[in-house]
């Protein structure tokens, strides 16, 4: 049977799935969980049928299972009840649209499939109907007329979806695709269900991370000067976790409805039934797994329970699960029929903690209207606009059980699973360049160690797309006088073209907000031009330059005002020694790479220096002046010749840059020497200092108010040690707490120091969007221009509060199972591990805590760590109900750390955050893996939080 039979035949069975699923689930308004399991059980013949057609629909999504891949949708917001001019204005002001999903499955469960087709068809038909270019008075009237009607049928509701999917099969609906070099027309069609194909082209609907319109879409379309209402722009995900963009546009508002609808229903749909999958209810999940396992008999054994337990990553030892197994085995025989099974996954999925906290809150079986508003004001600390009435009156209908109008516990949990666990940013994006946090990354070409690892594109597509706004490009001479991106002759090299066409693709695809390109240049004239020709070619319509040179602006540009803008940072050399250029200029004609050096190689490499990246020319500070010293020569990357001196240093040559690239720099770099320079006055200067140099120069307390004072008006970029050959990274709240912008880190490992640069950015744009920006408002301590005499006196008077942290460690759901564990063993101990990592006040700095660490049901580590007690054998829903106090200055610099390991030191899952951008009260918080970085879809922590 070929495909297109098998989808054709299967296609019935999927539409009739949800009918099916609602005659067996109808029974929501029963008494209590049994009665509705009562009342399911004795629909054998849905129960059947169910079960048939999920069974289709695990063969159907066999690929699909196991995909981390997560969508964000972003449909309009009309409500159909406001008036027609109410509408206009809010579409005139493009106020469209927010995404409703975060990626990486964490807010998959906000609304039914039923009621998200719903109200996607009637905002999108909104929109349309306000459109005056294409409706008249009496079209509207009679539309407004058909979205009464389409608003109280679901019949019709399923209807249009029907039709517009038919229509994109057989037909297929025009638009025009934009690139940046042409715009061409293309015809798309929908392909199997779930593949989007154009004339050669596929995208796989479930690679879909984000579907943009309206206000979401403005930034695509400021890069491309289109100014069109009708676009759509699809972030997707390709192999090798690369993101694409696709954007089109049509005059049709048609096509534009046929398409978006459609796209919203299919991606909206699949999710469910991967989530059915992942986390079923106890009904859904005995359904579709008992035919799997039963054996002849009708029965379900030990063994059998425990192998599908590992398969699907439930993570409990072969001791707990027996220990439910001996309660359900009413027989005796050891084997379970369906009863038995139901009743097994019931008891394994059972949250106690929840029935114990919904018992506090309401010592009854449901919660009332009245009681929710007190919940989400009181305990969730929830504020404006989330405690509006209309705002808790939706809420709590659209989780409270129908007809009766009230929440039980399993509804509560709903509620608790959807919410989001961190604050959006409320950054004001006005201020000078200077007055930001700017997430930055140091060697972005290297996904290893600092010598020896590969170069490679993936390193910019990776930070890019993760809100990077300031990456590093080490430039050196290739072959054919061709400038090539490496790091120096310990790597091997990517071509400039191929670095920067990745960087100007995926410059602005999750955030418009600037981005920094710092180039260390290390080539001679030949390739300095080239690369100035080739920054042109393919950034130019995206650079930002000062095209009055002889201005003499105070402040930097905003954020805002360079959305959409690339800023060129490259080191101005001050002076040149005539001899050194004569030297260099005799040698370029025995050395094409200008580097005429000698070197020990391998004694270079054991001493764990990590590359040649710096040019000595440069005013800014090196990661490259090591102590002992080594003098190197090399005629080209692959061919060293050695020789050792002693003591040994590496001896580099100063190396000017041309003036056509000194004019596309919007930042210069200066080598830090001391901050009475005449060019450090200069706002468009940045100093760059390593590791070892700040830490060194922060030992002075003079040195380190300067700094301090430095960085209220100017840029500054520092980077790790040139020791950390295996990149690992430092505490970047050392370099953040006297306002350095820049703190580059290692990304490629996800050490504690790259943890917290991710949890200092980690805040959503906005209410609904899960894309940060990039950028973060630097304390109010730290924007005040003050005098550095002035200094310790300003900070004395600042009024630092306490932050007193009162947190509740309660459980943990659906841990993954670690690698090390091959099969469900019998000892499985694991506990969380608690980390509070702050910067104290300048002048108190021998002070973090202000009271040491408290813990109630756990145990004490350090002053500012401790973790809960161990449970053992079960790491799907493993209760600790753990207590943590502490107090200590909020200096907005606060963050905290949850490891959860075992008691061999593995670690199964982290997660990291800055203390103020969490939301109060009970939180589900997502869990990654430690290594990797990789989000675990429907892995969470459960946490009480209060500040």
């Amino acid at each position: 049977m070929n495909e297109n039979k098998k989808t054709n035949q299967l296609r019935p069975t999927l539409d009739s799935t949800k009918s099916n699923y609602d005659k067996v689930f109808s029974y929501g308004d029963a008494n209590n969980e049994d009665d509705q399991l009562e009342c399911m059980s004795a629909n054998t013949s849905s129960q059947s049928s169910f079960k048939d057609s999920f069974k289709e629909i695990l063969r159907f999504t066999k690929n699909v299972v196991t995909s981390s891949s997560s969508v964000i949708i972003t449909p309009p917001l009309l409500s159909p009840t406001d008036s027609p001019s109410k509408q206009k204005n809010v579409l005139n002001k493009t106020d469209l649209s927010a995404p409703l999903f975060f990626p990486h499955g964490c807010e998959e469960r906000h609304i039914s499939t039923t009621n998200y087709i719903k109200e996607t068809i009637i905002d999108s038909k909104n929109s349309l109907l306000q459109d005056t270019d294409f409706n008249n008075n009496n079209n509207n009237s009679n539309n407004n007329n058909n979205i009464a009607q389409f608003q109280n049928s679901d019949l019709n509701t399923n209807k249009k979806i029907k039709g517009y999917l038919e229509h994109m099969k057989s037909k297929g609906v025009t638009f025009i695709k934009v690139t940046r070099k042409k715009r061409t027309s293309y015809n798309f069609m929908l392909i199997k269900g779930k593949i989007i194909r154009w004339k050669d082209k596929y995208l796989d609907i479930d690679g879909i991370k984000d579907i943009r319109i309206g206000d979401d879409a403005n930034n695509y379309k400021n890069q491309f000067n289109i100014n069109e209402r009708y676009w759509i722009t699809i972030i997707y995900q390709v192999p090798k976790n690369k993101l694409k963009g696709l954007h089109v546009y049509t005059n049709s508002v048609e096509n534009f409805t046929i398409f978006y609808d459609s796209l919203c229903y299919i991606v909206k749909t699949r999710h469910e039934l991967m989530k059915q999958l992942s986390i079923p209810d106890n009904e859904e999940f005995a359904i579709a797994h008992w035919g799997c396992r039963k054996t002849n008999d009708g029965l379900i054994t030990f063994d059998d329970l425990v192998s599908m337990c590992l398969k699907y990553n439930l993570f409990c030892s072969s001791s707990f699960l027996r220990k439910i197994f001996i309660q359900v085995d009413t027989t005796e025989e050891g084997c379970l029929n369906y009863e038995g099974f139901k009743q097994f996954v019931k008891i394994l999925k059972t949250r106690r903690e929840m029935k114990d906290l919904f018992h506090k809150l309401v010592n009854k079986p449901y919660m009332d209207f009245e009681e929710f508003i007190n919940f989400v004001v009181n305990v969730q600390k929830e504020t404006w606009p989330n405690t509006s009435q209309d705002k808790l009156r939706g809420q709590f209908e659209k989780y409270s059980k129908k007809m009766l109008g009230v929440l039980t516990e399993k509804e509560l949990l709903k509620y608790l699973l959807d919410q989001p666990p961190l604050h959006p940013s409320k950054d004001n994006y006005n201020y000078p360049l200077n007055n930001y946090f700017i997430s930055s990354s140091h060697n972005t070409y290297l996904r290893g160690n600092q010598f020896g690892a590969t170069c490679t594109i993936e390193g910019y597509i990776e930070v890019l797309q993760r809100g990077c706004r300031c990456v590093e490009v080490d430039v050196w001479d290739g072959s054919d006088n061709m400038p090539v991106v490496c790091h120096g002759i310990l790597t091997d090299s990517l071509s400039l073209r191929s670095v920067l066409e990745v960087i100007r693709k995926y410059a602005f695809i999750t955030t418009p907000y600037p981005l920094i390109v710092s180039f260390e240049t290390h080539c001679k004239d030949t390739c300095q031009l080239v690369m100035a020709e080739l920054i042109t070619e393919l950034l130019g319509d995206c650079l930002y330059v000062d095209k009055d040179k002889k201005s003499t602006m105070n402040i930097l540009p905003s954020p805002n005002q360079l959305k959409n803008k690339i800023l060129i940072k490259v080191t101005k050399t001050l002076e040149t020694n005539s001899s050194s250029s004569n030297s260099s200029t005799n040698n370029n004609n025995n050395n094409n790479n200008n580097n005429n050096r000698t070197y020990n190689t391998d004694a270079a490499l054991n001493s764990g220096i990590s590359g040649m990246s710096s040019a000595s020319g440069s005013m800014y500070d090196s990661e490259y002046d090591l102590s002992p010293e080594v003098s190197y020569s090399c005629s080209n990357a692959t061919n060293a010749s050695t020789k050792v001196n002693n003591p040994l240093r590496i001896k580099k040559k100063r190396i000017p840059l041309i003036q056509e690239l000194l004019d596309l720099a919007a930042i210069n770099g200066l080598r830090f020497r001391n901050f009475s320079l005449q060019e450090s006055k200069t706002t468009k200067h940045s100093f760059s200092l390593s590791e070892k140099k700040y830490k060194s120069l922060i030992k002075d307390s003079s040195q380190k108010l300067a700094i301090d004072k430095h960085n209220r008006r100017y840029l500054m970029r520092t980077y790790p040690h040139a020791f950390r050959c295996r990149s690992t990274n430092f505490n970047p709240i050392l370099f953040w707490r006297l306002g350095v912008q820049m703190v580059a880190t290692n990304w490629q490992t996800n050490d504690l120091g790259q943890w917290l640069n991710i949890a200092m950015f980690q805040a959503p744009m906005g209410e609904k969007s899960y894309w940060n920006s990039g950028y973060v408002l630097k304390p109010r301590y730290l924007l005040k221009n003050v005098k550095a005499k002035e200094l310790n006196n300003f900070y004395r008077d600042w009024n630092f509060k306490i932050l007193e942290l009162n947190l509740d460690v309660l459980s943990a759901q659906l841990l993954p199972i670690p690698e090390s564990i091959k099969e469900i063993g019998e000892i499985l101990n694991l506990a969380v591990h608690v980390e509070v990592f702050t910067a104290p006040p300048v002048d108190t700095c021998a002070v973090k805590s202000i009271s040491s660490l408290q813990v109630e049901n756990g145990f004490v580590l350090g002053e500012m760590s401790g973790k809960t007690k161990y449970i053992k054998d079960n790491g799907f829903n493993p209760v600790w109900n753990s207590k943590f106090c502490m107090k200590f200055y909020n200096t907005e610099l606060n963050f905290i750390r949850f490891l959860i390991k075992s008691n061999d030191n593995v670690i199964v899952a982290t997660c990291c955050m800055k203390i103020t951008d969490m939301k109060k009260g009970y939180r589900h918080i997502p869990l990654f893996n430690n290594e990797t970085g990789e989000r675990f879809i429907f892995s969470t922590l459960f946490i009480k939080i209060d500040y």
